[in-house]
């Protein structure tokens, strides 16, 4: 992985900003018993921030700031159990046995802005801040619910039904 940052003033007793990188890329080590592949779960995360303090006189500050995030997995770091009292592992080792890839994808942008004032006589903050967040998750339930969903599927649409309404 990679981590950087830099923290420094830009006018002395003014104006300075920081600014903060990281990546990662995280290995997998969960292998597929269906697909054959191996360590499906890897994952990468990357992320910046940017945030500058500034202070035009003795009484006000301001403060911007910026965060980002980046998150992506090609599986999650999961494995089936068998139905029992006693749940055990299905396969041996780190398993899966979904059919489609169990997919994480997730990038969050994070503004915000300070303004402070500070006369002799009161204190005035304002404090605003913006989110965005997308993530999507997959995951293949396939085996969990194998035929159940098609039972359900075909008993709401009745086709698998004959004209007596006896399940064929």
């Amino acid at each position: 992985g990679v981590h950087a940052m830099v923290n420094t003033p830009i006018i002395q007793d003014k104006l300075g900003v920081l600014f903060s990188y990281s990546k990662l890329d995280t290995p997998g080590f969960i292998d597929n018993a269906n697909t054959g592949q191996k360590e499906q779960n890897t994952g990468k995360q990357q992320s910046a921030r940017f945030s500058n303090l500034g202070q035009p006189s003795d009484d006000r500050k301001v403060r911007l700031g910026v965060l980002y995030s980046d998150s992506k997995a090609d599986g999650n770091a999961s494995i089936p159990l068998d139905n029992t009292d006693n749940p055990k592992p299905l396969y041996s080792g780190y398993t899966d046995n979904n059919f489609a890839p169990n997919i994480y994808d997730d990038r969050m942008y994070y503004y915000s802005l300070d303004l402070n004032w500070d006369p002799d006589w009161g204190n005035f903050v304002s404090a605003t801040s913006y989110t965005n967040d997308h993530s999507v998750t997959d995951i293949d339930a396939t085996q969990t619910y194998f035929g159940l969903a098609d039972l359900i599927y075909n008993t709401l649409t009745r086709s698998n039904l004959d004209r007596t309404g006896t399940i064929v």
